[in-house]
């Protein structure tokens, strides 16, 4: 269970800080 929220919290960084870069680079 905790490894699978820290998973999630993983992934939620890591989309926040690339929908950023994609709009840049659109």
């Amino acid at each position: 269970m905790v490894k699978f929220s820290i998973v999630l919290v993983l992934v939620a960084v890591a989309c926040a800080s690339a929908f950023p870069t994609v709009q840049d680079v659109q």
